[in-house]
């Protein structure tokens, strides 16, 4: 427990602060035990850490008990769909191919098992990115709306519903080199395939990457269609994965740009 004393940005109380992982500790560990972890980033490049970042001045133990509550839920839920390289024991699961045209991508249908505590997984990462004063976490930011109805929703004061920030999930097909990427917001266009329903062209997200898994989390409610669209979590039909391999995977670009970073800090080459 910290000796500094404050309010609890999840549920406005006062007392003192306790350390907060933004992502949890169960799905960030290094390949070996007691050994280093490459952290990264963006314009920050990579760094040796031993744990994943947490902030100190973020939740009261209050607040922390919630967020481990969450996470412990989720984390079993991503495990018992596969959805993360270290639930991959005896054998990996199933990649059904989308063809000869794209080798390297392939698609999960699968019924999630938890996916309401996935969703809300996510989401309460996503808040605590976009809440955290932390300077890695300055690339993970929604407007004061969005973060006040994210943090009704993990508090337990407003019920989460299909509309709320959906989710979607790429996972990484082949094992990699594990890492932590901090999480980022970005703007994506959603597939040419479901874009004529929809009533976003762009969609902003905040990404979420750990353990060969990448979760887009939806800032703009698609209203008509949000428990329709396949790519979006549901527990109300089956949930299309989309999947790619590591080498070819965005993640591994990323990955590449950070030793970039690493080698070359931002304005070096001046």
């Amino acid at each position: 427990m910290s000796d500094k004393v404050g309010v609890c940005a999840l549920t406005g109380s006062e007392g003192s602060f306790v350390k907060a992982h933004i992502l949890p500790r169960a799905l960030t560990k290094p390949a070996k035990k007691d050994s280093h972890l490459l952290q990264s980033t963006r314009g920050r490049g990579y760094r040796k850490r031993f744990t994943s970042w947490y902030d100190k001045s973020l939740v009261i133990r209050e607040g922390e008990n919630i967020l481990s509550r969450i996470d412990d839920r989720g984390v079993k839920a991503l495990r018992k769909n596969m959805l993360v390289w270290s639930s991959w024991r005896a054998f990996k699961p199933y990649f059904e191919p989308m063809g000869v045209l794209f080798p390297d991508h392939s698609i999960r249908n699968i019924n999630l098992e938890g996916a309401d505590a996935i969703h809300e997984f996510f989401l309460s990462i996503a808040w605590r990115a976009c809440a955290s004063k932390m300077p890695d976490m300055e690339h993970a930011f929604a407007s004061t709306e969005h973060i006040e109805l994210m943090r009704q929703i993990v508090s337990g004061e407003v019920e989460l519903k299909p509309i709320n920030f959906p989710v979607s999930l790429t996972q990484i097909s082949t094992f990699g080199e594990v890492h932590n990427f901090s999480p980022i917001r970005e703007t994506v266009s959603p597939p040419k395939s479901i874009s004529q329903y929809l009533e976003n062209e762009e969609w902003d997200i905040i990404r979420i990457y750990m353990d060969g898994l990448v979760a887009h989390v939806h800032l703009q409610p698609e209203r008509r269609t949000a428990s329709e669209i396949p790519t979006f979590v549901s527990s109300s039909r089956k949930t299309a994965v989309t999947a790619v391999t590591f080498e070819a995977s965005a993640q591994y670009e990323r990955m590449l740009i950070g030793a970039w970073e690493t080698k070359f800090p931002f304005g070096s080459l001046e």
